[in-house]
């Protein structure tokens, strides 16, 4: 999964092949969930990704807007049998989330940390490396956001095991 900002927008583009260890299956629900111009995707996560998912669009609702200062208390103060604590328990840093809202990019993971970095390009998945290289060389050679991460995606696809078509991509206006 990447998210790529340029040129006034942003898209977050997903692969359909979810990978654990050497099992792999087709998912049958896009990676991407989009909520108006929220969107959240989740890395591998053991069958989480669906419901963790559900609960970071619940906090954010929840929060009213204050959702990216509260995310590392709110991760931390579940209970153990909540999806984030499980994560966070069994050190699956492998797991990271990408949330595109309001116009900006946060990469966030199940223990409470979260980045919101000024960096044109995330990416998370077995294919990260291999999309955000070619997301980054093709920032010079196309002009819209959502072309330069449906051919990182493509890329990933092509280069990594973890990862196949087809390929979804969502945009939304950047901040």
């Amino acid at each position: 999964m990447i998210a790529v900002r340029h040129n006034g927008r942003i898209a977050l583009a997903a692969d359909s092949l979810w990978a654990s260890g050497w099992d792999a299956a087709r998912h049958v629900r896009p990676k991407i969930e989009r909520r108006g111009d929220t969107l959240v995707t989740v890395g591998p996560s053991c069958g989480h990704s669906h419901a963790l998912q559900r609960e970071v669009f619940r906090f954010i609702d929840e929060c009213d807007g204050g959702w990216p200062e509260r995310w590392p208390e709110y991760c931390l103060s579940r209970e153990d049998t909540h999806p984030l604590r499980r994560m966070a328990a069994d050190d699956d840093k492998s797991a990271p989330i990408i949330v595109v809202w309001q116009g900006r990019m946060f990469k966030l993971w199940c223990d409470g940390g979260l980045s919101d970095r000024a960096d044109p390009v995330i990416a998370i998945g077995c294919g990260a490396g291999f999309a955000t290289g070619a997301a980054h060389a093709f920032l010079r050679t196309h002009k819209s956001a959502r072309a330069v991460a449906l051919k990182a995606a493509e890329v990933a696809c092509e280069l990594s095991i973890g990862c196949g078509p087809p390929i979804i991509c969502e945009s939304v206006n950047a901040a």
